[in-house]
């Protein structure tokens, strides 16, 4: 598996603007990485050539078939295997069925460049209504599976891995722990440093057969200097997933 960095392992650093493309390809290399996964929040623009050694891999939002034909092409030319795909947008969340009969000629194009469309778990989709998506798109359909995704859904990771290991080409690795509220009612989801909280990825990396990249995410609590300790958790998480998956 190789493995890598993208827009959501600095998500409020780019919000602020303060890495753009050619930032995020530098850093990358400096960290040893050998992918860079571009996302809806600072998509790839084809316009930049990535150093030598560093795939470049792609995702996007919604179902635009003039999109994902440009991400399959982006994956084509950066020998990816595979584009993420999340399936909802603020104002168009479609069935299981829609879901099937819209992708469907855009797998099948997929399939022919010999390219995985992968669907992340995200939320709304529990992992088996996402496992039967999958296998109605038949071949050219994968997954993306986000460690941290499917607590939307009321999900544990060792289900979703159960239910949509096989299928799964890439892992978004994002550590979080459940602290139990103040007054006792309820818990908090809180983002932490890879290997700080409470997913058990070296049981579960091993549990992924089929996968061909991992790739760093965070979600950090917004605070004092929100830049700095995304960077921090960034390189720390690296360190701790590379010692994971060697």
């Amino acid at each position: 598996m190789r493995f890598g960095i993208g827009t959501y392992s600095l998500p409020r650093t780019i919000w602020a603007g303060e890495i753009d493309e050619e930032g995020l390809l530098a850093l990358a290399t400096d960290l040893g990485c050998d992918a860079v996964q571009f996302c809806e929040n600072m998509p790839w623009t084809g316009r930049l050539t990535p150093p030598s050694g560093l795939v470049v891999e792609t995702g996007t939002r919604g179902i635009d078939p003039e999109d994902l034909v440009r991400h399959l092409r982006w994956a084509t030319q950066h020998d990816s295997g595979f584009v993420r795909l999340v399936v909802d947008q603020a104002e168009f969340e479609p069935s299981p069925s829609e879901v099937v009969t819209l992708l469907k000629p855009i797998v099948r194009e997929y399939a022919e460049a010999g390219v995985r469309l992968c669907l992340e778990n995200h939320d709304r989709f529990t992992s088996p209504v996402l496992k039967s998506i999958i296998d109605d798109l038949g071949e050219g359909a994968g997954v993306v599976i986000d460690s941290a995704n499917s607590l939307g859904a009321l999900e544990g990771l060792d289900q979703v891995v159960d239910n949509l290991g096989s299928a799964c080409l890439n892992f978004h690795a994002k550590d979080v722990k459940a602290v139990r509220k103040p007054d006792l009612l309820g818990f908090d989801v809180i983002g932490t440093t890879c290997g700080e909280g409470q997913i058990d990825f070296p049981g579960i990396l091993p549990r992924l057969a089929n996968c061909v990249s991992v790739t760093l995410e965070q979600w950090v609590p917004a605070g004092f200097d929100d830049q700095g300790r995304e960077l921090a958790g960034l390189k720390n998480g690296v360190t701790y997933l590379k010692g994971v998956m060697t």
